[in-house]
């Protein structure tokens, strides 16, 4: 009898305590911290505020939430145009669920105020009893066997109040501590800033900030071109130095490049420095690639010749009246300067990293065709068709290539004969790299007239 009212009082005292604190943090009102929302509803954002991407099961899972009820929350909350699915590339039955532009704005006010609250909850006691308080939560957790959390150690917000300062001040002290740099530096930091406050569209423009345990520790701007419509610029990108290493570089990155697509924008530049050598590894695997320099030789050239040189994202435009086309799907060259250097470091993982970045960005512009229609419009109909090899032919190498069938055999065998020199010239640029003078040696070899070694003459 004693032990079973002692198990009764322990009962008691459990649902005493759940009482309590569930009065204390106002999970019994209506909408959780004042917001249209329930408890179950702002768990479930929060959950997504944590992961870049993640599926309805591991949510189900992890929350240990009913997968029907679950779904009636997903459903509204993609409805209201807070949530985003795509097809999982790894199970077609899968999709992978991610908060949008409009979740993230409306999640951060909420993680905000309940920081407050809890903040203000423990501005009420002494730092003993914090202390006390803490101990006894992990006690608490330790005991009914609360296991890790499974999420990234940090969200993304857009900036608040405050922030704008935090930008550049930070920018003035990593930079300086890093590289040296001097007020002068800032001062161009707060230029940018300011004028991302005074011309700000929310529809073109936006701020993310990184947050990691309540402390800011990066950020990155996307803005729109002043002078280039269409054309977006990527700003000021920085991750404190304790927070490097969790990928948060490469998210923000990547929320600029997925509101650059839902804004409508054809193309994201920016500017970097060759010292900057982590910031410039993140664009190379999001898919940038560096131009200046190889578009900057081509322009020379063509003044040297009397020629003249342009650049257009239109196949219709490039192929408009050509003499010679050569339609060919290259990755960037930053992604095979990235490729050398990963061989030569021996990263094997990092090339298959890679390969899969450079072909879901070459999958993007499947529809860049050399086709029938685009040769009419070149000058006559007959423009040299030119191609090194292998070529990517539509319904022959695969389903959708750079080239149709009817093009490429038309132009096989002068094809052919053009892409046989090939492995002569890779061997004469090998050559020439690593032994310095190789063309004037084997000039004097040529002249001197001397038979080869093991020929008979």
């Amino acid at each position: 009898m004693e032990d079973i009212d002692a198990i009764e009082r322990r009962v008691a005292d459990v649902r005493r305590f759940n009482r309590f604190y569930t009065r204390q943090i106002g999970v019994l009102r209506e909408g959780l911290l004042e917001s249209p929302f329930s408890l179950t509803e702002v768990r479930v954002l929060h959950e997504f505020a944590h992961h870049e991407e993640t599926t309805a099961t591991h949510l189900s899972a992890e929350l240990d939430l009913d997968a029907g009820y679950l779904s009636r929350i997903l459903r509204r909350f993609q409805d209201d145009g807070l949530v985003t699915a795509r097809p999982s590339e790894e199970d077609a039955r899968a999709k992978l669920l991610s908060l949008t532009d409009r979740g993230m704005e409306t999640y951060a006010p909420l993680n905000a105020a309940s920081n407050r609250e809890i903040e203000a909850m423990l501005d009420r006691m002494s730092e003993p009893g914090q202390r006390r308080l803490l101990d006894a939560m992990h006690d608490i957790e330790e005991l009914l066997g609360a296991g890790p959390e499974h999420r990234v150690s940090y969200i993304l917000r857009p900036h608040q109040v405050g922030d704008l300062g935090w930008v550049v001040h930070r920018h003035g002290v990593v930079y300086n501590r890093e590289y040296g740099w001097d007020e002068r530096f800032e001062a161009l930091v707060a230029c940018i800033v300011a004028t991302f406050v005074e011309t700000h569209d929310p529809k073109r423009d936006r701020c993310w900030i990184a947050e990691k345990d309540g402390e800011t520790v990066g950020c990155v701007f996307l803005v729109h071109h002043p002078e280039r419509e269409g054309v977006a610029r990527l700003r000021l990108l920085l991750v404190e130095p304790k927070a490097r290493g969790l990928g948060i570089g490469q998210r923000l990155v990547h929320e600029c490049t997925r509101f650059a697509r839902q804004s409508g924008y054809d193309r994201i530049t920016l500017w970097t420095n060759s010292v900057l050598d982590a910031a410039r590894h993140l664009y190379i695997r999001e898919g940038y690639e560096l131009v200046d320099d190889c578009l900057t030789v081509a322009r020379r050239f063509s003044s040297e010749t009397g020629g003249s040189f342009s650049t257009t994202d239109s196949m219709d435009a490039a192929f408009e009246a050509a003499d010679v086309v050569y339609p060919k799907s290259w990755a960037p060259m930053a992604v095979m300067h990235e490729r050398t250097r990963m061989i030569r470091a021996g990263e094997r993982a990092g090339l298959a990293d890679l390969e899969r970045q450079a072909l879901a960005q070459n999958a993007r512009f499947k529809h860049w065709e050399c086709t029938d229609a685009l040769m009419r419009r070149t000058r006559g109909g007959r423009a040299l068709y030119m191609h090194c090899l292998p070529a990517d032919v539509t319904d022959v190498s695969c389903p959708a290539g750079e080239v149709s069938q009817a093009v490429f055999e038309s132009a096989r065998l002068e094809t052919y004969r053009e892409a046989s020199y090939k492995p002569f010239i890779i061997a004469s640029m090998i050559l020439n790299t690593r032994f310095p003078g190789a063309t004037a040696t084997l000039t004097h070899i040529l002249d001197d007239g001397r038979p080869r070694r093991g020929h008979a003459g």
